[in-house]
């Protein structure tokens, strides 16, 4: 998969940082087994979120998001919609993204839920909008986290069909990345497909997992930084104080940990595991940063490799949860 990974993405970065989606790379690595790393364990999906993001950070959120939809399910007791969805989202048959954003931001109070839904016979209704979610299509799913009647929050599993998208969302990177604005509008959730009916304590059992699978996009984002490096070869990069073995040691450490970490998730403290997801973000921002500085000039000409992974690196730094909002939770 490695090979097919480089021999698809390497050649279409600048299409895809100018707004290619790379759905059919997708589907081709699906093929060869993309998005059943899960079943090596979680490690076995960081792995390949780490691979795909060592060539293209924005294809890697991509997969991010798919595994993500996948770990939502995994940990549902709703057995229909897992015996269905899962085989359909493992194989690329399917796509999908996490939609879990505003959720996770409202849970924390740093905004409001932005979808209500009100029980009726059989589900829910639900209405209102989400500002942007990713790897999503007319025929894709993704799921999100609301309030509902009495307190009660449930976590929904959405057909992009049945909803209104809108794709008028530019960013200054992970344009690739399929955003979009979600409108739900009497959109009627039938309870076959809730995940689970208490949203806030299934979003607490799948919180470590959620993290953990980000740092496949750290760690991949941090190598092909750290390539970048090794490629430049101006004789003034000697001069420079940090080397990229040095920056390797510190990637190879980190991607040890995440191994541990995800082989003892369950007996770890959650304020452990977002402690290291966000030396991970730096670490990111610092790989990202150096590459560009090895580049030199170079690396300031539009489109150029460099920005690319600077820009993806902050996108690392104020994906869900931010680092603002890591923070907040250490805070808490």
């Amino acid at each position: 998969m490695q090979v097919l990974a480089k021999e698809l993405l390497v050649s279409k970065l600048k299409e895809i940082h100018q707004g290619y989606y790379p759905k059919q790379e997708l589907k081709a690595l699906a093929q060869k087994g993309l998005f059943n790393g899960f079943n090596e364990g979680l490690f076995g999906a960081v792995k390949n979120i780490m691979l795909i993001s060592s060539y293209c950070a924005n294809t890697g959120f991509c997969v991010w998001c798919q595994y993500t939809l996948i770990w939502y399910l995994q940990n549902s007791s709703n057995e229909t919609l897992k015996n269905k969805f899962i085989p359909l989202l493992s194989s690329g048959t399917e796509f999908g993204g996490t939609g879990l954003s505003n959720g996770a931001k409202a849970l924390s109070d740093i905004e409001k839920n932005f979808i209500k839904a009100k029980k009726v016979d059989k589900g829910y209704v639900l209405n209102g909008s989400l500002p942007w979610v990713s790897n999503l299509d007319n025929n894709h799913y993704f799921a999100l986290l609301c309030d509902a009647d009495e307190n009660e929050k449930i976590f929904a599993f959405i057909d992009c069909s049945k909803a209104k998208l809108s794709d008028k969302i530019h960013f200054c990177a992970l344009e690739g990345s399929a955003t979009k604005s979600v409108s739900l509008n009497d959109y009627f959730l039938s309870d076959e497909f809730i995940i689970a009916k208490n949203g806030e304590e299934f979003f607490k059992k799948v919180l470590k997992g959620f993290l953990l699978l980000q740092c496949g996009m750290g760690l991949g984002l941090c190598k092909n930084s750290i390539e970048l490096m090794k490629k430049a070869k101006k004789d003034d990069i000697n001069f420079l104080p940090i080397k990229p073995n040095m920056l390797l040691d510190k990637v190879y450490d980190f991607e040890k940990k995440t191994a541990l970490l995800c082989e003892n998730m369950n007996n770890t403290d959650i304020k452990e595991i977002v402690e290291f997801r966000l030396v991970l973000a730096e670490l990111s921002l610092e790989c990202s940063k150096w590459a560009v500085l090895y580049q030199g000039s170079n690396a300031y000409l539009k489109d150029s490799n460099g920005v690319k992974n600077l820009l993806e690196s902050y996108f690392m730094a104020l994906v869900t949860p931010s680092i603002k909002h890591l923070y907040k939770l250490l805070a808490k």
